[in-house]
């Protein structure tokens, strides 16, 4: 069993491999692996034949997946149903971008200088911000703090660690 963790992005799955530190895993030359909503699943199978098929593996069955899903529900809800059916995702499998936020959100407000209450936090195309203790969703703010997979795959890290 190979495990990995996949973030859901706009038109494109990122893959990392759950070593000591997150690598990035690259996937047929590229650090990303586009997708077509219409198409959604046959994109993700042949992600998940290529990646296989890169370690070696006798099929995707021998795949262990935990999801990071964007803030679009039904394409989450596709990724969650064909990973399912593979059996694939792993138990607890899936996190909502929104929960992984929260926490980034709560650090950066702490700093006053980010102006995290004024502009929010864009990632992914998208900017977030807290109204009434809510995360709204809106378009890319150009003065918002901006961030990385890498900020997200931290705050991924410390939430795994904080349950353990």
């Amino acid at each position: 069993m190979e495990k990995f963790l996949l973030i859901v992005k706009r038109e494109k799955f990122i893959i990392f491999k759950p070593d000591k530190d997150y690598e990035l895993q690259y996937v047929n030359g590229e650090p990303f692996f586009c997708y077509e909503v219409k198409r959604l699943t046959d994109n993700l199978g042949q992600l998940l034949e290529l990646l296989a098929e890169e370690y070696n593996l006798n099929s995707a069955s021998e795949l262990q997946l935990c999801v990071i899903g964007n803030n679009d529900d039904t394409v989450n809800k596709l990724v969650i149903n064909y990973l399912q059916s593979k059996n694939i995702l792993q138990e607890d499998g899936f996190i909502s971008i929104e929960s992984l936020l929260g926490s980034v959100y709560n650090e950066l407000y702490s700093q006053a200088d980010m102006l995290i209450d004024l502009y929010g936090i864009n990632y992914d195309g998208n900017n977030y911000h807290i109204k009434k203790e809510k995360f709204t969703t809106e378009n890319f703010k150009l003065l918002a703090y901006t961030l990385q997979d890498k900020d997200v795959i931290e705050a991924f890290q410390r939430r795994k660690n904080d349950k353990m």
